[in-house]
């Protein structure tokens, strides 16, 4: 059996080096990339979504409770408008409550909008029922998924929309809450260093 001889281990480290040097470059080219494209506080955040993959035992998602249709409209951080069959349907989002954007103008609520739209703007999603079927200005009251994402929950995971429980539609309550929290804890949106007070 031949022995490597020494010139070979040095040729062997080298390549290595070279090698570990070019993944390191790389890694920094992607870090700066990443640096530069990073949002400012209360801009709308275009990375992927912080929920995909999650399962939500608070829903029930029964044949019974579940629909599906088109988003058509985008009104603003928490109400959209969607399609399902010939009809058009308002719905708002159960669990949470986002800035203004349509009404009156509140501070981040131009934000939260573009955010639903990036989200669910003309997508098909799956709308599920917790307690009541509608809200007293006639809105279905809805969880609203595109794919496994809940955009009630993200909506609010980044900072776009508070938690906030409205009886008896409250079955994801500390879901929500716990999504608030660590967006609380990442400065995200509402939350951000220079919020409004």
């Amino acid at each position: 059996m031949k022995r490597t001889t020494p010139a070979l281990y040095v040729i062997i480290v080298i390549a290595l080096l070279v090698s570990v040097c070019g993944c390191l470059e790389q890694h920094e080219a992607n870090n700066t990339e990443h640096s530069a494209q990073a949002p400012t506080s209360g801009e709308p955040i275009s990375a992927p979504v912080l929920t995909t993959g999650s399962s939500f035992s608070c829903i029930n998602a029964t044949p019974a409770r579940t629909t599906s249709g088109v988003v058509t409209k985008v009104v603003d951080g928490d109400t959209i408008h969607v399609r399902i069959g010939d009809a058009d349907y308002a719905v708002r989002y159960i669990g949470i409550n986002a800035p203004e954007d349509a009404m009156k103008k509140e501070w981040l609520g131009s934000e939260a909008t573009t955010r639903n739209k990036e989200l669910v703007a003309g997508k098909n999603v799956t709308l599920v029922k917790d307690v009541r079927d509608t809200d007293r200005y006639g809105r279905l009251l809805r969880f609203v998924f595109v794919g496994d994402v809940l955009v009630n929950y993200e909506l609010v995971r980044e900072g776009y929309a508070q938690a906030t429980p409205y009886s008896p539609d409250i079955s994801c309550k500390q879901l929500f809450y716990d999504a608030q929290l660590l967006a609380q804890q990442e400065d995200r949106g509402l939350w951000s260093t220079g919020a409004a007070s």
